[in-house]
């Protein structure tokens, strides 16, 4: 059963979405099923004009404790994530896709550490003991391994680039989010307070079950652009002089190749 509006929940659910209503049912009777704590399921959605509010609508008078907030200017993963948190209840706060790849029965394993003080921020990992990634091909595996080692000095995190995450709100009071592109995770990892280490929670990942993917050139192209920014955050001096240092290294090496050529 819902939550009464004058109760907080132990935990908010923030999904953004777009275009994902054949999966909102699913994962809300899924999450109903497999959560033992109260809850708050958050859909935040880019004005799909698909029927995702009616669907929603019809959830909450089934008893689900489920809303939707619909925004008309403004687009974006990241930012729809951030929108969902402000308006969140719950002192624990949770991220995850919409479109199933997610499993919802990881949703308690996700939040326990946070929930008995271990931890502020847990991550739903394919790249830890157990965890996994099912019917991947080998090219979105590099993608995904490129993408993750180009980001490696910034945290220790080893999927940093999981969209399945869970932290305390607490961890994020006075921070400034500011993410491009669709890796809100990362964001919250490199920049959010913690006296413990962040825990990352096995997951099998599994590829949408309806709809359609919304990644493209674009969001790798804005995920490099949030790269920049992340280093500069944490290493502002070594980040500004890296454009120098690999111009540096581009002269020496042509220097070093130029007089090869004259000294064959």
């Amino acid at each position: 059963m819902p939550p009464e509006e004058s109760e907080v929940p132990d935990v908010s659910i923030v999904v953004p979405t777009y275009q994902e209503k054949p999966n909102l049912r699913t994962l809300s009777e899924r999450i109903r099923g497999a959560f033992p704590h109260s809850y708050e399921l958050i859909f935040v959605d880019d004005n799909s004009q698909d029927g995702s509010e009616q669907e929603v609508a019809t959830l909450a008078e089934e008893g689900h404790p489920v809303r939707i907030i619909v925004r008309t200017s403004e687009r974006g993963l990241a930012s729809a994530v951030i929108r969902g948190f402000d308006e969140a209840r719950a002192p624990l706060l949770v991220c995850m896709d919409a479109d199933l790849s997610h499993p919802p029965e990881k949703l308690a394993p996700l939040v326990a550490p946070i929930l008995a003080g271990e931890a502020e921020i847990t991550v739903g990992s394919r790249y830890v003991q157990g965890g996994s990634t099912a019917g991947w091909t080998l090219v979105r595996e590099i993608i995904s391994r490129t993408a993750i080692f180009m980001a490696r000095p910034l945290t220790r995190v080893r999927d940093l680039t999981s969209g399945f995450f869970a932290v305390a709100r607490s961890a994020l009071e006075g921070v400034e989010l500011a993410p491009l592109g669709y890796k809100i995770g990362l964001e919250v990892f490199v920049k959010g307070k913690r006296q413990h280490p962040i825990v990352e929670v096995p997951i099998s990942f599994v590829d949408r079950v309806a709809g359609e993917t919304k990644f493209g050139f674009r969001e790798q192209w804005n995920y490099l652009r949030h790269l920049r920014l992340l280093y500069l955050h944490c290493y502002p001096v070594l980040a500004r002089l890296l454009p120098l240092l690999l111009l540096a290294g581009l002269a020496v090496g042509s220097y070093y190749l130029w007089t090869r050529v004259l000294h064959s």
